[in-house]
Parts: C-alpha cells; structure tokens; sequence
C-alpha cells in the first residue's frame, strides 16, 4: 500500500496561505522588474550604440576633412627623409657629436657668453676650439649638406626622443666659442663664418614636424645672432661675406616649417586618442598620473570605462580636441597682432570645453601662444641681423652709414618686414655706430630702447623686442 506525499508548495500554500500568496506576489513583482530593468539596458545599450555611431562618423568627418586639405593623420607622414644616393646630414652631424673634446667645466665658463671677456676665459676658448677642429670641420660639411634626418621613431607618440637637439643646440654655442676667438684675432670673415654654420643647424634643427624642434631651432637663431652682433660691434666685414649671409638669411621661412610642426603635433593628439581607445599600459597611467593617485578610479573606472563605456564622449573629446586645433592653425596664419588675440581666445576657450566633453583635450592641450611670440621674435631678430650686415657693407663701400634704410633699398638690399608691426624696421645713426630694432610684441615703439629682460619673463612688454 502506498502513501503520498504533498509537494512542498502546495503544502506551504495550505499551511502558510497568507505568506504563500505573498511570496507569489513578490516573485510576479521581480519578474516585471527584471522584464522592466532588460527594456531599460537593451533601450541603453541602443541609445549607447547610435551615439557611438553618430560621434565616431563626426570624429571619421573631421580627420577626413584634414585630409582633403593637404593635412597629415600621423607624424610619420611629416617625417623628414633623405632621396636615395643622397647623403644625409644626421650621419655627418652624429660624427661631430662623436669626436666632441670639452669637459663640463670649461662649458660652464665658455657658454657664459654675458660674462666679459678676461684673459683667461680667451685661453681657454682658444685651446678649446684648437682642440676640436675636426669637430667643427663636421660641423661646417654637416650644415651644408641639404636633407638632414636623424633616427627617430616617428610611430611611438609619447615615446619619441630627440638627443640630438641637445647636441645641435650644444653645436651652436662651440661655434659662439669660436666666433668670439676669430672676431678678436680680427679674422671677421671668418667669424660672420662662423655664424653663418650656426644660422644652417638652426635649419636643420626645423625640419622635424615638432614644436620642440622649432624652439630648439629658435634658441641657436638666437645664439648666433648675439654671436654676429659681437662680430659687427668690433668692425667691418668684406661686403662679399656680408651679401652672402644677408642672402641666406632673407631666404630662411619662419612659418613654413613653424606650421608643419603644429600639423606634427596634431598628428601627436590624434595618436593619443587611438591609443586611448586601444587602452592604457599602467606604466604610462603611473606616467600620466603618478603611483600615488586612487588605483581603483584611474585605472578602472577613470579610463578603462571612458575607452568603453564612455566612447561616446570620447569621440566628442576629439571632436573638441580637433575643432581647437583649426582655431589654432588659423591663429596662426593670421599676422600679428590679430594672431595673438586670436590665440588667446582659443586658449581660454579650453577652460570653457565642460569636464564631460573634454577630459583629455583639457589635460594634453598644449599653450601655443608663447610658441608663436616667440617665432616672430626670432624673425624680427634675423630681419635686424639682415640690415645690420647691409649697413656694415654699406659703409665699407661708401665710408659712413647711410642716412635712412631707403639708401640701403635704392643699392638693391632686400629689407625685411617687421614681424610685429607689418611695416620696415627701424634705423637710426648714433655716435660711431646705428641702432636697429623693432616695434615688439606691443605695438608701441620705444625709439630703441633696449628690451626689459625682467619684463620679458613677465611677458610684460615696455620696451621694443630687438635691437642692436
């Protein structure tokens, strides 16, 4: 004979009614909320699927757009190259590096070139530029030689290095060393020289698509500048070696490769992007952000979820990222003193991108500003260089120093135009000499006075920016 036994949930239901229909009721309720919670995450996930379709086809438009003009995606498309049979002026360079003879010593006391000179500073200069003639034979063929490209691995993005600036702006100022010994032994010719193979690292040092390098470049303008101004202060060139540097530098472009460097580092912001998108190493995140930030938010939900979750508002990053960029190049383009303020404006624009739209465009976009002063100073610089070595020549073959820049014109001297102002430079005769400047950042010309230094590094302009 056999006995059954009621399943547990009928017996529930007869023993416990009341707690049965409740649990019954609980379990309808979370399966309405479970059906309810998958509508909202399916309905989520397509809100989160079209607009990544839709910000990514914007990010797709704005980098083909680049493109269609002439722009470059990636730095290696600005890389510079050497034509095949050609020799390259790295190879040269890299063997002057190489045969280099100077302690860190005798740099400290030679490369302070503002200290007066004293018998034993000229000594030394003399023993050290004795010492390194092959250096400076490889230097002089190095400069020379038209196409010059160093190793570097223009697909690393953050990872790219550049030694060789260090040793090309160290190039420049062993050439100041001797500069200064030929213009006191009164070899002039050879001391303008001698400048003259600093002017052509200094273009070699442009060619590279990085802002870096047209700063490096800007620096060794600068030391032979002051380099040739020393020379022109202790006498007169012949007119030969004169003509031939005002040539070469008439002939020297500012912003073309000025340009190309900021299409260099766009290319850079849109390789951060993708690398973005494929992910972060923890290295570079201790890189970024130092071992000591949270852990948990960095890594986890401030960049893995951004990458994935966030693509959406990644893509508008770069959209942001990339719109800044055109303000930036238009900026640019556009002469000064409208170049500066338009600069400024898109600078501060950057505080404005809210946080949610512009999380990398506000921590990686770089300040130009300063960058672009600092071009047109250098050109305004070179322009004065120009007319002091026409002046120079002008008065080895007439006697004097003309009476305004029109006589310099009417003998077929090319005159530069003052960066700042738009117009000429500024000329005057005074004592046994001339002074020569430019109107500066500010617009307001101060008769060539010479440049507030303590105000230079304010950016508080009260005085012209170059002189002679």
């Amino acid at each position: 004979m056999s006995e059954s036994f009621p399943t547990l949930g009928p017996a529930a239901g007869q023993l416990f009614p009341t707690l049965w229909r409740g649990l019954r009721c609980i379990g309808r309720g979370l399966k309405k909320l479970g059906r309810a919670l998958l509508y909202i995450i399916l309905v989520l996930l397509a809100i989160h699927l079209v607009a990544t379709l839709i910000t990514g086809h914007m990010v797709r438009r704005k980098l083909s757009d680049i493109k269609a003009s002439g722009g470059a995606l990636t730095m290696r498309e600005l890389a510079p190259t050497v034509p095949p049979g050609e020799p390259n002026a790295a190879d040269i360079y890299q063997k002057a590096f190489d045969a280099l003879r100077i302690s860190a010593n005798d740099e400290d006391i030679l490369f302070d070139f503002d200290a007066p000179p004293a018998e034993e500073r000229t000594r030394l200069a003399r023993q050290v530029v004795a010492a390194n003639q092959e250096y400076y034979g490889l230097l002089e063929q190095a400069s020379q030689i038209p196409a010059c490209a160093f190793p570097v691995d223009w697909d690393a993005g953050f990872d790219m290095t550049f030694p060789h600036f260090a040793d090309m702006r160290q190039a420049a100022r062993m050439l100041r060393v001797r500069t200064d010994v030929l213009a006191r032994e009164g070899d002039l010719d050879a001391a303008v020289a001698s400048c003259a193979a600093a002017f052509r690292i200094a273009e070699h040092a442009k060619i590279g698509p990085t802002l870096i390098g047209q700063l490096v470049a800007y620096a060794i303008q600068g030391i032979a500048s002051d380099g040739l101004e020393n020379v022109l202060s202790q006498g007169i060139p012949s007119v030969e070696v004169s003509r031939e540097l005002h040539r070469r530098l008439a002939a020297i472009d500012q912003k073309g490769p000025f340009m190309r460097a900021i299409q260099g580092e766009r290319a850079s912001g849109i390789w951060f992007f993708d690398f973005v998108r494929r992910g972060f190493p923890d290295e570079l995140l201790d890189d970024l952000f130092g071992p000591f930030e949270p852990w948990l938010f960095w890594k986890v939900l401030g960049w893995r979820l951004y990458r994935t979750a966030g693509r959406p508002l990644l893509n508008l990053d770069e959209v942001a990222s990339l719109n800044l960029w055109e303000e930036y190049m238009s900026g640019f383009d556009a002469a000064w003193p409208e170049s500066n303020e338009q600069l400024e404006r898109t600078t501060a624009t950057i505080d404005g991108i809210p946080i949610y739209r512009g999380l990398l465009t506000k921590m990686i976009f770089p300040v130009f500003a300063r960058a672009n002063w600092s071009r047109d100073r250098k050109t305004a610089m070179l322009g004065n260089a120009q007319i002091a070595l026409a002046l120079k020549a002008f008065k080895a073959e007439h006697g004097r120093y003309p009476d305004s820049l029109a006589d310099l014109a009417e003998e077929g001297w090319t005159l530069p135009t003052d960066p700042f102002s738009g117009g000429p430079h500024h000329y005057r005769r005074e004592g046994a000499g001339f002074v020569v400047w430019s109107v500066g950042q500010d617009m307001d010309d101060d008769n060539g006075r010479p440049l507030d230094e303590e105000a230079l590094r304010d950016r508080e302009f009260k005085s012209d920016e170059e002189y002679w």
